[in-house]
């Protein structure tokens, strides 16, 4: 993501752009939630490849998102800042936030006993940031923050021509030998730095195919794929011995799931959608979500596993239904505590430094 809390507007044909990718980043976290409940809470460990019911290609395709979700993310950060400056302010904000969540569950969950204290785990918890960069979500992408200034001077000295053959050369060594070779090269950050800079290049150079008709279609057969690539090796691959049902999708540089964020991304892009002020205010808190529900190993344990047991519903028969509400009440709850830390803790503290001229300047 960078998931920037509020998006800079921006108009093309006297279309204003800003809701359609606020709404594309609350779809997008509630599909990571969706993922998030399924991968977290013990489900796939119930999957039997011999026995395949309704509720497992229901729970696979209902999870099959994430990976998806964090290119999207990804991409609206890299349309958005090939064009802007860097500031001390927007590190600023979202350090502070992940720190928030961080450290905050670490000390809530030894508080009421849920957690062991270890120095070994608190040095994990305070040195997080660098921890994570390269492997996990949050350090990657604020490690992937300080490269953009730097990866901006590349870009605008780049020729469209060369621009189009880095781009290619980076898809082929991270996607096309990872996917098709099986050579797992994958790092988070560099990853990301690569759709960042594709949603860069969709910004400077849009071209005919960047229309609301070709992200349709485009995400229509995306999608088809997706849910076609597990169901083929639920009932095909697994008589050869492959099981991997999220294989094509399973990292964010898999093949599928570049071309579902592609499309998917292009077809918002090109909606011509009003300006709704609810749907911006939603939107803000999408990185609080993403961090209150999977900032850490054990509170993924404590939400999946502990207080909403999703493995105990997998087999009934409303387990449809169960999930769906689930992932909607985490979302609510998720923002609705977002909205309160950004009204009484990171606005306050945003006015006292803004008076402060280093805190706006560039990085």
């Amino acid at each position: 993501m960078i998931i920037h809390k509020k998006l800079t507007t921006f108009n093309s044909g006297g279309v204003n752009r800003s809701s359609n990718f606020e709404l594309l980043r609350i779809l997008m976290m509630l599909s990571l939630i969706s993922h998030h409940f399924i991968v977290n809470s013990g489900i796939t460990d119930l999957y039997n490849m011999s026995d395949i019911s309704a509720n497992m290609i229901f729970a696979q395709i209902f999870g099959m998102w994430g990976k998806t979700a964090i290119n999207i993310f990804t991409l609206i950060t890299g349309y958005f800042m090939v064009r802007s400056d860097l500031t001390v302010k927007k590190i600023f904000k979202l350090i502070t936030t992940a720190i928030f969540y961080v450290y905050g569950f670490y000390f809530f969950f030894l508080i009421i006993g849920y957690e062991t204290f270890s120095i070994k785990a608190m040095v994990k918890v305070i040195l997080f940031i660098p921890l994570e960069a390269g492997k996990l979500y949050t350090g990657s992408m604020i490690m992937m923050l300080l490269f953009i200034p730097f990866v901006n001077i590349l870009i605008r000295g780049l020729s469209k021509r060369k621009f189009q053959q880095l781009l290619m050369l980076l898809l082929f060594y991270f996607s096309a030998l990872s996917t098709f070779l099986r050579n797992d090269n994958f790092d988070f950050v560099f990853w990301m730095l690569t759709v960042y800079m594709i949603g860069g290049y969709i910004r400077l150079y849009p071209g005919k195919w960047d229309n609301k008709k070709t992200g349709l279609l485009s995400t229509i057969i995306s999608i088809l794929t997706m849910v076609s690539s597990i169901i083929c090796i639920d009932f095909i691959g697994v008589k050869i011995g492959f099981e991997e049902y999220y294989y094509f999708l399973q990292d964010a540089n898999k093949i599928l799931a570049v071309m579902a964020a592609f499309s998917i991304f292009i077809l918002f892009k090109n909606l011509n959608m009003k300006n709704y002020n609810w749907i911006n205010r939603v939107a803000s808190a999408t990185f609080g979500v993403l961090l209150f529900h999977a900032n850490t190993a054990v509170m993924r344990r404590f939400l999946w596993v502990d207080v909403f047991r999703n493995a105990e519903y997998y087999m009934k028969k409303d387990f449809i239904l169960y999930a769906c509400s689930v992932v909607v009440l985490v979302y609510v709850i998720a923002v609705v505590i977002e909205l309160l830390r950004i009204r009484f803790v990171e606005q306050p503290l945003l006015n006292y430094l803004g008076q402060f001229d280093w805190f706006s300047k560039r990085f």
